[in-house]
């Protein structure tokens, strides 16, 4: 069989792909520089992509895609907290002779870091910044030496780990203002119970889930329960999102007491050090005095 790669006639074209939303049952949107649309992508004039050189270094190189506005690219470029999204790019070569096998070849795949609407002045247009996976290698390794746990709750090495789903509760927002919510009254979310009986500040430091988006808890109190202040303004589809729409999971101080009196939990508290102080304690004294 004769390929269009193998023929000096031929044409190409790109399918992009865009990945969110919850991981079980993901939402996409597809785009094509084709004129007409083709295998559930639309043809989209203006839709512009370069990707990075796929070698062998490890270098955040970025890929862009631009596209016109819609109501995919307008949410995703509202500054408000989006669920991640993954970009694929495709390259087709099509034959132009009857039985030539097309190419198709995945020029890129990666996360979506960015978006920056009327790029270079292009306007009502958003550009699309994405990183492959191996340009997030550059991590630190090893285990911090820190007064404080270095382990999350509900993850590996707590002994927490299968408690997660004892303790989330699914509630939902009744009123939004700014980072903070109101929720809806449940008394899951505005009573809640821990193995150490300490629930105080019980859901700060956990974080608020739908569709595969996080946004962590800075405040909480068990003085006013139905209140929670959010690191991020959540997004206004969050708002009365139905009964249960959103996931809440408690979150943990990592500190001793947190470990002792929230969760009960202090044989597996993994504080591995204690900082250092600003004194020699053989000699000196913080207050001035020997």
């Amino acid at each position: 069989m004769t390929t269009a790669l193998g023929r000096p006639e031929k044409e190409g074209y790109l399918l992009v792909e865009f990945r969110y939303g919850d991981n079980f049952a993901p939402t996409y949107a597809r785009y094509t520089d084709w004129g007409q649309d083709t295998a559930g992508h639309t043809s989209t004039e203006g839709l512009e992509a370069e990707v990075p050189d796929n070698g062998g270094t490890l270098g955040e190189k970025e890929a862009r895609v631009t596209l016109p506005m819609d109501a995919f690219t307008t949410r995703a470029s509202d500054g408000l907290p989006h669920s991640p999204i993954w970009l694929k790019v495709t390259e087709i070569t099509a034959g132009l002779f009857p039985g030539d096998a097309s190419h198709q070849l995945v020029t890129f795949n990666g996360r979506v870091e960015r978006t920056i609407r009327n790029y270079e002045g292009a306007n009502n247009s958003v550009a699309f910044f994405a990183l492959p996976i191996k340009s997030k290698l550059d991590v630190p390794l090893g285990l911090q030496c820190n007064h404080t746990c270095i382990l999350s709750l509900f993850r590996n090495g707590c002994g927490n780990k299968r408690a997660e789903s004892s303790h989330r509760v699914f509630g939902e927002i009744a009123a939004i203002d700014g980072q903070e919510i109101t929720v809806v009254a449940n008394a899951g979310l505005t009573a809640p119970s821990s193995p150490g009986g300490n629930v105080d500040r019980y859901w700060e430091r956990g974080f608020l889930q739908k569709d595969g988006l996080q946004i962590g808890v800075r405040i909480w109190s068990i003085s006013d329960p139905s209140v929670f202040v959010l690191r991020r303004r959540p997004p206004s589809d969050w708002l009365l999102a139905g009964v249960g729409s959103i996931r809440f999971v408690p979150g943990c101080h990592k500190t001793i007491e947190d470990c002792r009196d929230v969760w009960d939990n202090e044989e597996n508290f993994s504080g591995l050090g204690y900082g250092m102080l600003a004194y020699n304690p053989l000699f000196e004294n913080p207050a001035g005095s020997v």
